[in-house]
């Protein structure tokens, strides 16, 4: 008898789940784009920040790394056994509440604590969505099908980092450059209006998610699962666990430095405006990142469905080699058309955060997937998060000693870890293999 984790046909598979939900898909990616506008539109702002606030470098990476990715991480642990256990759409309007609630009192802050804290509830109110929507999705679809549902979900980083570019150059344009009073606030700086702006639809919208139905969760052998079923799982699986969660983190830390430091770039290196640099990255993520994604889930899925079990990991290793190449060309280049060019085909190369869940949910059950999802979340965002952006600033200020230089810190942090990422992933190409097949001992036809 065929599992329903086979690559082949439908047996197996509920009536229900053989398409899949795209409406579902569409209100997660809805979520996700406004999580990663909240989250993105500080780097766009870091100069006007600095300017009003006297923030140093190393300061303003601790608001835009440290400070979103340690809550993010501590509270990931905690939604990721909620989801496995409670509703998962009230997990995921709470955290939408509170990240956008947080993200409009950014615009408030009056020092280093007040926008420290800010950003903190930020990344733990984040710490929610994602959990909830592997797991959503992960019972709302086949698993030849599963790459590329994640991926039109994670193109909301994509979309959603464009839109913060977007919106927060249209608002630093648009707005007067000395402020507007607002009732009961005072007068606001454009940069402190564009907080409050950004942080509207989340408050707003959140509710949405209870449109949709809970998708009935996905039957397995065992039952309910502890933290000590999940830690032996994830044990027995270590060579998969470090392969592939390590190698996937190393390329976000890798890209982390990037991402924090690339408007930055612009307007020291080339004289960009904010305005400029915004449009810049709004285009090269909004259309390549966006392209990436969807291109890399139909490629993976079609591979899976062929029979490759080891997809996920063979795809991202050749994403990194690609990755590697353009960020060091791109970020030593003088000319602004090659750094762009570079910068369209790095977004097109950084379809990760949805093919590694991917290949998570398809290997392991569905009691332990919001808790497998959080401690894969924990480490490809606490560790890239908290020490990608200061890397990169320590090596502007203390071995460049240069605030020019901030481009060669960026290619010298993608030229290590990338390639150190590409070979981790290739030690988890046979232990995943081997994971897909175990996984039909658990699966219920």
């Amino acid at each position: 008898m065929e599992s329903a984790l086979d690559a082949g046909p439908t047996a197996g598979e509920p009536a229900s789940q053989r398409k899949g939900d795209w409406s579902l898909v569409a209100l997660l990616l809805f979520f996700y784009c406004l999580s990663f506008l909240d989250r993105n539109v500080f780097n766009l702002l870091v100069p006007a920040i600095k300017t009003s606030l006297g923030f140093t470098d190393v300061q303003i990476s601790l608001l835009g790394g440290l400070a979103f990715a340690v809550f993010f991480a501590l509270f990931g642990p905690i939604f990721g056994w909620l989801v496995d256990r409670a509703p998962r759409r009230a997990v995921i309007f709470g955290g939408v509440s509170v990240w956008s609630l947080s993200t409009a009192t950014c615009g408030l802050a009056q020092n280093f604590n007040h926008l420290f804290m800010s950003r903190v509830g930020t990344g733990a109110g984040e710490a929610a969505l994602s959990p909830a929507a592997y797991s959503m999705l992960a019972d709302s679809f086949p698993p030849r099908r599963l790459t590329f549902a994640l991926s039109v979900y994670a193109c909301g980083a994509m979309v959603g980092a464009a839109a913060a570019m977007a919106v927060g150059a249209g608002a630093m344009s648009w707005l007067p450059a000395h402020g507007l009073a607002v009732p009961g606030l005072g007068l606001l700086a454009p940069w402190r209006l564009t907080f409050i702006l950004v942080a509207i639809p989340g408050l707003l919208g959140a509710a949405l998610i209870f449109l949709k139905r809970e998708p009935p969760r996905r039957k397995a052998k065992g039952g309910a699962a502890s933290w000590g079923d999940v830690g032996r799982f994830m044990r027995q699986r270590w060579r998969l666990m470090l392969g592939h969660m390590g190698g996937c983190t190393l390329s976000f830390l890798a890209g982390s430095g990037m991402t924090n430091w690339g408007p930055t770039f612009m307007v020291r290196h080339f004289h960009f405006t904010i305005p400029q640099a915004g449009l810049a990255v709004a285009v090269t993520s909004g259309v390549f990142g966006t392209l990436g994604f969807l291109v890399g889930g139909r490629v993976v899925d079609y591979m899976f469905a062929r029979g490759e079990k080891a997809a996920h990991q063979i795809y991202a290793i050749g994403l990194a080699v690609v990755a590697t190449t353009s960020v060091v060309l791109g970020f030593t280049s003088n000319n602004p058309v090659i750094f762009l060019i570079c910068q369209s085909v790095v977004q097109f190369a950084v379809p990760l955060s949805a093919i590694a869940p991917a290949a998570l949910q398809i290997v392991t059950p569905p009691q332990m997937r919001g808790r497998v999802s959080s401690i894969w979340l924990l480490l490809s965002t606490l560790i890239p998060y908290s020490l990608g952006p200061t890397f990169t600033a320590a090596l502007t200020e203390y071995v460049f000693k240069d605030p020019m230089a901030v481009g060669k810190s960026v290619a010298v942090q993608y030229g290590i870890l990338g390639p150190l990422a590409a070979v981790l992933l290739l030690t988890a190409i046979g232990p995943m293999r081997r994971a897909v097949e175990e996984a039909k001992a658990w699966a219920v036809d």
